[in-house]
């Protein structure tokens, strides 16, 4: 029987929740028509108003009272519990959707590579081969592609200049092969000064936060050499970074474009002996989860590198990586000088998908319902008042309603602030039920879900009221 009433409540709230306009509508104008009436009997006749109103007051009385309470609050607690559901369902939908009304970045997790400088320089290479004795007719006979198990292909080398001279020696063949081949001879950075701003965004369409990453970095170094020489500087474009915006590279203060982004960044040009590089690089992007950069793809010295990362949102850093130097608020600075390290700078942001937060916040609701009712009963019993149970009942609706608006104000506001709004509406409502003797229990037990909006810290801060609770209601001595 108390499950076949459980369903058949459910069912009525599913109801209840899919026309909730038109309910409202209609309750309304009920209000409107009472309202009408009730005006018009008093100008006709208040006697008989005051005998429709005697024949209620059973129902307020403190049996009636407590009665209406409990079917109000297990109504309620029923109520959010689907209410609960509804809203995950929803939730869920906004986030499969195919199209979005809102930005949604396609980066993830953002890796930006260390660049690196280097010189070309040309070396050659002679190498001898001793070959089968009828090598020499085979390539009158196939040409030189029968060199071909004997020798790589040259063309993938960076050969510019290739000299093959044969001859015998007793029956064999000797195969000398001479080489010209471009090597790139690396050039340490004298100095590396990047600046990273994350602001983070929280996507109202439930999912986790993103951030929009201003990168501006700036690296110098020096031709080691003393003759002039083609020198190269080669930046990385980071991985997983999505769409890049205003993208932008000056050599020592020219701008510098480039059309094919094979092989990333590529900048190359003449050197003089001992003259300074100086190369900024900015951009902007999108990312969520982390950022990371690679200090070197191997173990090589660096002579000072400055990092300083900006976020608004708390930051972690992956264990093993290195980690700041200093820090300040969110502000965090990497300063080293002449380390040698295949470690990375990596940052993790502890950003929780907002459907995730939103149920939280709503379960709680139920618990703050029972939360406001033990702490007006137990404080009206200390104080030896009577129990409000008249207010304790509108409050309890109240909070509902407000919980129920503020699932769908979701929908049309930053998660935070819709979530801040609907349950200051239900503290203000249950504080006009109450009154200001109950403004601490209203106050606190409306707002007490809003905790989860700051993930990581709810446990802290549930601590924390708990403690407001018990001290408001210890007796103060006189």
């Amino acid at each position: 029987m108390i499950e076949q009433l459980k369903d058949l409540l459910q069912h009525l709230w599913g109801m209840l929740l899919q026309n909730a306009f038109w309910i409202f509508i209609v309750l309304l104008g009920v209000a409107l028509v009472i309202g009408i009436f009730a005006w018009i009997v008093t100008r006709v006749d208040r006697d008989a108003l005051r005998k429709i109103g005697s024949s209620f007051r059973p129902l307020f009385s403190p049996v009636g009272l407590g009665i209406v309470l409990a079917v109000v609050l297990w109504v309620s607690w029923l109520g959010l519990g689907m209410l609960r559901n509804d809203l995950n369902v929803r939730l869920m939908h906004r986030e499969s959707a195919t199209f979005s009304s809102t930005e949604m970045p396609a980066a993830g997790d953002t890796t930006q590579y260390s660049p690196y400088a280097s010189y070309l320089q040309e070396r050659t290479y002679t190498r001898n081969l001793i070959l089968p004795p009828d090598i020499l007719e085979q390539i009158g006979v196939d040409g030189a592609e029968v060199l071909t198990p004997y020798l790589p292909d040259p063309t993938t080398e960076n050969i510019t200049r290739l000299s093959d001279q044969f001859r015998r020696s007793g029956r064999n063949v000797v195969l000398t092969r001479e080489a010209t081949q471009i090597t790139e001879e690396p050039i340490a950075l004298e100095s590396t000064d990047i600046k990273v701003d994350l602001g983070f965004i929280q996507s109202s369409d439930s999912k986790r936060s993103y951030y929009n990453a201003s990168f501006d970095g700036t690296y110098v170094f020096v031709n080691p050499l003393n003759e002039t020489t083609a020198a190269r500087f080669n930046f990385p474009l980071p991985y997983g970074s999505g769409t890049l915006k205003d993208f932008q590279m000056t050599v020592n203060g020219q701008n510098y474009e480039l059309a094919n982004l094979n092989e990333g960044y590529l900048w190359q040009g003449e050197v003089t002996p001992g003259q300074k590089i100086t190369v900024n690089v900015k951009y902007k992007n999108q990312g969520s989860r982390m950022w990371r950069y690679e200090l070197s793809n191997k173990r090589e010295p660096i002579k000072s590198f400055k990092l300083v990362v900006t976020s608004d949102q708390t930051t972690k850093f992956q264990t093993g990586s290195l980690y700041p130097t200093s820090q300040g608020g969110n502000c965090y600075t990497w300063d080293l000088k002449n380390i040698i390290t295949a470690q990375s700078i990596v940052l993790a942001f502890s950003g929780v998908a907002i459907r995730e937060t939103l149920i939280k916040v709503f379960s709680f609701v139920p618990i703050s319902l029972l939360m406001l009712l033990g702490w007006v009963v137990f404080l009206s019993l200390l104080k030896n008042r009577r129990v409000p149970l008249l207010g304790l009942v509108f409050a309890v609706m109240g909070l509902t309603l407000a919980a129920v608006f503020g699932t769908y104000l979701v929908t049309y506001l930053p998660a935070a602030i819709a979530v801040l709004l609907a349950l200051s509406l239900g503290a203000v409502v249950a504080f006009r039920a109450l009154g200001s003797a109950y403004l601490v229990p209203a106050v606190v037990s409306a707002l007490t879900p809003a905790v989860f909006l700051w993930t990581g810290n709810a446990g802290l801060i549930l601590s924390l009221l708990g403690m407001v609770v018990v001290l408001s209601l210890i007796p103060m001595k006189r």
